[in-house]
């Protein structure tokens, strides 16, 4: 047996003996290195702040193959923005004499944020919004023009155009949406002119008005209308919803309703506009009215999630790239946050290469003939408190004010009210929406 295993290891030692010699003598194909690869240099992934100067993602970067063939080298960063943070890429294309891509080659590029526009974003994602639902607040409207024509009548067609001189526009409102029992509001509405003109022509093209100072008689100057003064008021108080309305004007040094003076002359409103007059002149009529249980929970219940809704989400539509592309300076003190100043905007894109033009910069707003704004905004321990807007376009003035701090509800007199079936305000709005068609006339 022993004899058997001594000839059966001779014979594997010879056989491994044959095969070693066998592999030396043998020649073992070496692959063959593939020299037509085009390998790029000098590329990386980049991250920068915003708001910082793009990088130059051309620098240093070559494209060579293994016979030491160089290639041209296009970056495509086209889809980099200039304002807004994230991740994104940018491509080297390696190209031969014919601006065939011939290999290309993925980066990946991270902007940020700086910690100022950081601070901005945080300060006002983090105010608690929901004081306008549990807290008085206040809005308060004016809008002040000193002129204001509608568009001049065709005299081919005939109608009036008019002309308004010192209109102010004002409105208040207070509101209370923290419990159902508690709800209730008051709007007041108020609507000035110094003085109304008119001009318009006969369907045969013939003048037909032309009043005031630039009227067809020079001895007469009188304003045809003068003093305009339209105050609408809504209040909500237990459940209740009422209406109303005072209107008037001076026509010709005389005292009149403004309802009187509507219905007269509505027969010179043009065709397009005949339908909201007409559907507005009960309104203007001077009425005290109410309607019961006009504001039911449902109808509360349903204010409050839309209201909920809009002041959750609102916070979250400034982002920190909305901060940043803002066309305002903004500034953070004592947690006041206050914009009064633009920034120069550059009118010309960053294209993502390198262009002989210089930037032309505007400061945008003057452009618009906006001669002077500003924004307040108090977030005092973390609540909005107030939002103070004001701003001159040209002639014209605007100011709002909201408000939810220190705010207290005026009481309003509604014992005179008559009850009614349905507000003329809503039968408006209806009447508007939905116009009576005109049935078509056939010969």
């Amino acid at each position: 047996m022993k004899l058997v295993k001594f000839l059966v290891s001779v014979a594997v030692i010879t056989l491994s003996a044959f095969m070693l010699v066998g592999c030396r003598d043998k020649e073992v194909p070496v692959k063959e290195e593939d020299k037509s690869e085009i390998i790029f240099t000098g590329t990386k992934d980049w991250s920068y702040t915003l708001g910082e100067e793009k990088p130059d993602f051309y620098s240093g970067v070559t494209a060579k193959d293994g016979n030491g063939n160089e290639y041209q080298v296009l970056v495509d960063g086209y889809s980099i923005p200039n304002d807004k943070t994230g991740e994104y890429s940018v491509y080297y294309k390696a190209v031969d004499n014919d601006y065939k891509t011939l290999a290309i080659k993925e980066q990946k590029v991270v902007i940020t944020a700086n910690q100022e526009v950081k601070d901005k974003t945080a300060f006002i994602q983090g105010l608690n919004f929901g004081t306008l639902l549990s807290n008085n607040t206040k809005l308060e409207l004016k809008v002040n023009i000193p002129l204001l024509d509608t568009p001049n009548p065709d005299p081919a067609k005939g109608g009036v155009g008019i002309r308004l001189r010192d209109i102010q526009i004002s409105v208040v409102a207070y509101a209370n949406l923290s419990t159902y029992d508690q709800a209730n509001a008051n709007v007041n509405i108020n609507i000035k002119a110094g003085s109304l003109n008119m001009m318009g022509y006969f369907p045969n093209g013939t003048k037909m008005i032309m009043t005031g100072p630039e009227g067809l008689n020079p001895e007469d100057k009188r304003n045809w209308f003068e003093n305009l003064d339209l105050d609408i008021n809504l209040v909500v108080k237990d459940g209740n919803v009422y209406e109303s309305v005072v209107g008037d004007i001076v026509v010709y040094e005389e005292d009149t309703k403004l309802y009187d003076v509507i219905s007269s002359f509505g027969m010179y409103i043009p065709k397009e506009g005949k339908a909201i007059v007409e559907a507005l002149t009960p309104l203007l009529e001077d009425h005290k009215e109410y309607v019961e249980n006009g504001f039911t929970l449902e109808q509360f219940t349903q204010t409050k999630e839309i209201l909920g809704l809009i002041t959750g989400f609102l916070p979250y539509l400034i982002t920190e790239d909305v901060i940043y592309s803002s066309p305002f300076e903004i500034e953070i003190k004592d947690d006041i946050l206050v914009i009064d100043k633009m920034k120069n905007i550059s009118l010309l894109p960053d294209l993502g290469m390198a262009l002989p033009i210089p930037n032309l910069n505007l400061p945008i707003l003057s452009l618009l003939g906006v001669e002077n704004f500003s924004i307040k905004l108090d977030g005092t321990d973390g609540n909005f408190n107030s939002l103070d807007i004001a701003a001159k376009v040209k002639d014209i003035t605007f100011s709002l004010v909201l408000a939810t701090k220190d705010v207290t509800i005026p009481e309003s007199d509604v014992t005179e009210y008559q009850k009614v079936d349905e507000l003329r305000l809503i039968t408006a709005i209806k009447t508007i929406m939905n116009p009576a068609v005109e049935p078509e006339v056939t010969e």
